[in-house]
């Protein structure tokens, strides 16, 4: 799964301007260190993101802070367990559905990058000296930070893990330190939403994972 704005329509390849079968998916391509480049089918992220959800309602004193709606994706179920997307170092599991996320909880995302960042990416201060924040170029990284707000609806959250341009769609895990007591051994590290963007110099966008993911 990663965010819907990641992925683009499969347009048709014939150039009759037929409905191709194929048309109806929506594809990527990932890639791990050890592999070579995955092409993804998303059967559900064609959808248009037409819905807007209101992290933070307008006050005297703020402003509104909201995005669009439902910002993942799912591509279809692999099950064969001789694939390499199967292996248990590229998976998380989903915190199970009795877990509520709050204000307080301790996350990550792990990123590997192979591009350089600028500050300009970070939103960084010129001062700043990136490696320190986002480690090296071509090795895996976990960015931490905090849940620090939660929709009205619970769909949505804010955290302020130190991210850049291009986390986008990172899977948003709990830590295994500094947790509060509701976070036990057995919930350390797994998913409970995906990254999908900046809002601020202070504010990352995240969605809370549905339910219905562990069954998909």
């Amino acid at each position: 799964m990663t965010a819907k704005h990641n992925v683009g329509i499969e347009n048709d390849d014939d150039g009759e301007g037929d409905d191709d079968e194929s048309d109806e998916y929506v594809r990527t391509t990932i890639q791990f260190t050890s592999t070579l480049p995955m092409e993804i089918v998303m059967p559900d992220g064609g959808c248009s993101l037409t819905d807007k959800i209101v992290v933070r309602s307008r006050t005297a004193d703020v402003e509104e802070m909201s995005g669009n709606d439902d910002d993942f994706t799912f591509g279809r179920k692999e099950s064969t367990t001789e694939k390499t997307l199967t292996k248990m170092p590229f998976l998380f599991g989903q915190v199970p559905d009795t877990f509520e996320l709050r204000k307080g909880h301790k996350i990550g995302i792990a990123v590997f990058r192979t591009c350089e960042i600028t500050h300009e990416d970070a939103e960084a201060p010129p001062y700043v000296e990136l490696t320190k924040v986002y480690g090296q170029q071509h090795q895996a990284c976990i960015y931490t930070g905090t849940v620090t707000e939660m929709s009205a609806n619970g769909k949505a959250f804010l955290h302020d893990v130190n991210t850049f341009e291009g986390c986008s769609g990172a899977v948003v895990f709990l830590l295994d330190q500094n947790q509060p007591s509701d976070v036990t051994d057995t919930l350390h590290g797994l998913a409970v939403g995906i990254h999908s963007g900046g809002v601020d110099d202070r504010n990352n966008y995240a969605f809370k994972l549905p339910t219905a993911v562990a069954e998909s």
